[in-house]
């Protein structure tokens, strides 16, 4: 939660969630599973005053998962349903914001409008775990 003065300015929430696909995703790495642990962003909100704190919230919440969840529970990734209004012009899919940060489409050839009045999307962690790694290590060296 996020306050500027004595106004909220926006939150995140974080929840336990499953990434389910139709491919293998990790197949490259002879993973045949379809099914993964995650965890969700669940809700995000932000005051269209408070100009890239959405971002940030969401730059937070990876940080968090890497450095305290994932040492704890087996997740490789931060999925989200992205809102996507089909009722309202222009059509709202709340999902490119989180494309623009890296995310990715659950279903890449999903038909639009899609059935649920959600995009499911994800974030791999594990290139980004790997970089920190990289960067301790570097440290160590120093």
């Amino acid at each position: 939660m996020v306050r500027v003065e004595d106004a909220l300015a926006g939150y995140i929430t974080l929840l336990a969630d499953k990434l389910q696909v139709e491919n293998a995703l990790l197949a490259q790495e002879s993973v045949k599973y379809r099914t993964f642990p995650a965890i969700k962003i669940g809700l995000l909100a932000v005051d269209r005053r408070t100009k890239g704190l959405g971002v940030r919230l969401v730059e937070w919440a990876i940080d968090y998962v890497i450095t305290e969840v994932v040492p704890v529970v087996g997740v490789r990734f931060i999925t989200v349903d992205a809102l996507y209004d089909a009722d309202v012009e222009p059509t709202y899919d709340a999902s490119g914001f989180y494309v623009k940060l890296g995310f990715e489409f659950a279903d890449p050839i999903e038909l639009l409008p899609p059935i649920n009045p959600y995009r499911t999307i994800y974030l791999d962690l594990k290139p980004l775990i790997e970089v920190l790694a990289t960067e301790d290590m570097d440290e160590d060296l120093i």
